[in-house]
């Protein structure tokens, strides 16, 4: 049976209207008018992973910089440029964003501990007491 390759879209966009409503569809359109963008301005295909791999580390230390200094709308801007060059990366790699988020949160999501004062995490392990 053949898939439509568009059906990974469509599933996508009726689990974002149903867990997030028009937020979820706003945010889709937007991850696709960043791949446009890219797109037009031939960073597909011209780019690489490589290259949007240290982009994104550049931007990085924008947001590091930003967040040091408590500048609310250069931490904005920051955390939107590294969002950008990752999806780029993606893109460029053959990669699904959401799928690559999905499967971050699917890893940590049953995660038992605690952050403490100091900033260390510490975690919480099952151990069998019998």
């Amino acid at each position: 049976m053949n898939e439509n390759p568009n059906d990974h879209w469509r599933d996508w966009v009726s689990d974002i209207h149903s867990g997030f409503g028009d937020d979820g569809i706003a945010f889709l359109h937007t991850m696709d008018a960043v791949v446009r963008w890219g797109m037009a301005r031939k960073i597909i295909p011209h780019s690489t992973p490589q290259a949007q791999c240290l982009k994104a580390v550049s931007e990085m230390g924008e947001l590091a910089d930003a967040t040091l200094k408590g500048d609310l709308l250069e931490m904005r801007d920051a955390v939107g440029d590294v969002t950008v060059c990752l999806i780029m990366l993606c893109e460029l790699a053959d990669l699904d964003f959401k799928e690559c988020l999905d499967a971050a949160f699917d890893e940590i999501k049953d995660r038992k501990g605690t952050l403490t004062k100091e900033g260390v995490f510490v975690k919480c392990e099952e151990t069998d007491h019998d």
